[in-house]
């Protein structure tokens, strides 16, 4: 929480309620990750839920429908976690692989008996991660030994990309229709990003 002070004279200036929340044992239940909070199934979600109907309460000029989240490595993975009880999210060196089903969809809509799930309302993201970040693999973390692995026992049983988090993000949350340029994957795109970097730096 220490490092995330930064952003109090921010804050100040853009007249902006901020919530520096701190997690059991500095850290957050995020479902891969990570410490005490994982360990011992820390309902971290309803503790920001319980921050946000609280503030809500006591103080007229805050609206829980205005929640923004940053979070860095395992705060990170917390509000890609919890996304749907924000407006936007920016998680930064840290990603969930897999997009949790209530920031895809708002509900069921039925007509004559037919009912499909219907679309979200889109969900803002500006995931930030170093293409060279040895902790969380911007390639995945995977649970593959023959691949390169993530810190803390972070692990997937498939390998997905930042790269393919975001596209998915893209396609999935906010029905967005993308075009893959040359070709290229998400996945070769960022091999070359990578590769570009190690490069420069011979």
């Amino acid at each position: 929480a220490e490092s995330v002070k930064t952003f109090v004279p921010h804050a100040h200036n853009a007249n902006v309620v901020l919530v520096i929340p701190e997690g059991i044992q500095h850290s957050f239940n995020a479902r891969h990750c990570c410490g005490y909070a994982l360990q011992n199934e820390v309902d971290d979600v309803g503790f920001f839920k319980y921050i946000q109907s609280t503030l809500s309460e006591e103080y007229s000029f805050v609206d829980s429908d205005y929640s923004y989240a940053v979070g860095w490595s395992n705060g990170g993975f917390f509000v890609m976690h919890a996304a749907s009880l924000f407006r936007s999210i920016s998680p930064i060196s840290g990603f969930q692989y897999d997009i949790d089903p209530s920031v895809t969809k708002s509900g069921t809509f039925c007509v004559d008996g037919i009912c499909v799930d219907a679309p979200g309302a889109g969900k803002g993201i500006f995931l930030h991660h170093g293409s060279k970040d040895e902790f969380v693999r911007p390639t995945g973390c995977c649970a593959d030994p023959n691949m390169p692995g993530c810190c803390c026992g972070i692990s997937a049983e498939t390998c997905v990309s930042t790269m393919e988090v975001a596209k998915n993000w893209a396609l999935e949350v906010n029905g967005c229709e993308l075009e893959e340029e040359n070709g290229s994957s998400s996945r070769s795109t960022l091999e070359e990003i990578i590769e570009g970097d190690e490069a420069d730096e011979k």
